[in-house]
């Protein structure tokens, strides 16, 4: 059975994070789920983590956004692993969405 070369995809992805925390970096929109519902979303500080990162500074990249270092990190590796596969991706999906209830509760001390 041919194994099918990985796909694009998850290299796109961590690209698009990265260009999105740099934009926003320069932009600071700010996140609209915190605007308009108050909660943190899993993105939320990723723009001042990047910056954060920038400027060489680790531990307030961390305070910002701890699940952007990781999630980028573990999209960059997904994409040069074959095959692709959805349970990889459903384990990241649920991670994220772990995350983002993690830091909306009231003992989470960072951002």
């Amino acid at each position: 059975m041919k194994s099918r070369p990985s796909a694009p995809l998850p290299l796109l992805v961590a690209l698009g994070l990265l260009g999105g925390a740099a934009a926003a970096v320069a932009w600071q929109p700010g996140c609209p789920l915190r605007s308009l519902t108050g909660l943190k979303c899993p993105g939320c500080g990723s723009g001042r983590a990047l910056g954060a990162l920038v400027d060489g500074n680790v531990i307030q990249a961390i305070y910002w956004n701890a699940m952007l270092g990781p999630l980028v990190v573990g999209l960059l590796v997904a994409g040069w692993q074959k095959p692709w596969r959805l349970r990889r991706w459903m384990l990241w999906g649920a991670a994220v969405l772990g995350f983002g209830i993690l830091r909306n509760l009231p003992f989470y001390l960072l951002y």
